[in-house]
């Protein structure tokens, strides 16, 4: 991200615009003071800018101690303003740059729930069979593979307990298909048993294709698509 900082930029040339236009109010209200009071009789002869400065300010000394103070007090309290901005510009550069890089890693994160999402999928989508078996097959594959694993890596709270949902329930479908096929002369499995576990199967099989484009609608809404 580029941060433009303007405030820096401009504040040498509004500092010179600042003390010239205070310098200036100074040896206005000197020269009315010096030509106009009736306090004051005599007053400094029209000579050489510096000499005239010079006499006015001695001749009206509170007055011009009193302006040069004010005009003190005020730059002070430009500059300091100015720095105050600064530090709030610099405050708001760093939390877009944190936002900005908190889309990033989000997005890579999304990007890789999405990939897990797919590789899970990758055994389903391939298994053969009918649909009272297919997802048994599925699932077979699946942990055959290696890649009946858990996710890793950093996603909001509800998409992390989403794929972690989608893991455990996989994993728990492999252990009570497994205890299934003890079941009966040479493991073939109690077949009720293994259909309502092919449903379940089915069943989890659709939460993660929803999980899956709900990771993607994150993705484009991180990208701004």
């Amino acid at each position: 991200m580029n941060v433009t900082r303007t405030g820096t930029l401009r504040k040498p040339y509004e500092g010179i615009a600042l003390f010239a236009l205070l310098i200036g109010a100074i040896v206005g209200v000197l020269f009315i003071a010096d030509n106009w009071s009736s306090a004051h009789t005599d007053k400094c002869a029209l000579q050489l800018p510096l000499k005239w400065l010079g006499c006015a300010m001695a001749a009206h000394e509170n007055l011009a101690g009193g302006l040069i103070a004010a005009a003190g007090a005020l730059y002070a309290a430009w500059w300091a303003a100015g720095a105050v901005w600064q530090q709030i510009e610099d405050a708001r550069a760093q939390i877009a740059l944190a936002e900005q890089q908190r889309e990033v890693v989000e997005t890579d994160s999304f990007m890789r729930v999405i990939s897990y999402y797919t590789r899970l999928l990758r055994s389903f989508e391939a298994a053969g069979g009918h649909e009272d078996i297919k997802y048994v097959n599925g699932l077979d594959a699946l942990y055959k593979s290696g890649n009946l694993v858990p996710f890793f890596g950093s996603l909001p709270d509800d998409h992390r307990s989403l794929v972690r949902d989608v893991w455990e329930r996989l994993s728990n479908l492999n252990y009570a298909l497994v205890e299934a096929r003890k079941v009966g002369q040479g493991g073939t499995g109690d077949l009720k048993t293994r259909n309502e576990i092919n449903t379940s199967i089915g069943e989890v099989v659709e939460n993660i294709l929803a999980n899956r484009e709900l990771a993607n609608d994150a993705v484009r809404h991180a990208k701004h698509i």
